[in-house]
């Protein structure tokens, strides 16, 4: 068990570096991260209202080069989704809630 732990935590602490080199290398809006050992996941919690987040994850998918999946609307709020399984290793996921009944056009 502790050299599965070591594993995971060397990819762990990869996906974390390439986010680093991300957010130190591009004008990119704060996003919120989860580090695991298999990928990252990311969304602009930070920001203050939907058009925010939704440029905030419109700006990191464009520099990511990411996938973008259909979005989900139900009760009103709209998730935006958009990923990559392959940026420099690691795969990457965003997601952004948008609370606006008018969010789901994308």
């Amino acid at each position: 068990m502790a050299s599965d732990d070591a594993h995971r935590r060397v990819w762990q602490l990869r996906n974390l570096a390439v986010v680093e080199t991300l957010i130190r290398n591009h004008d990119l809006p704060t996003m919120g991260w989860t580090v695991g050992a298999y990928g990252v996941t990311g969304g602009p919690h930070y920001a203050a209202n939907d058009a925010e987040r939704r440029a905030a994850i419109e700006r990191w998918a464009d520099v990511l080069g990411a996938t973008w999946l259909a979005p989900h609307v139900d009760a009103g709020v709209t998730t935006l989704r958009a990923s990559t399984k392959d940026f420099q290793g690691v795969a990457i996921m965003l997601r952004a809630v948008l609370f606006n009944s008018d969010s789901a056009d994308q």
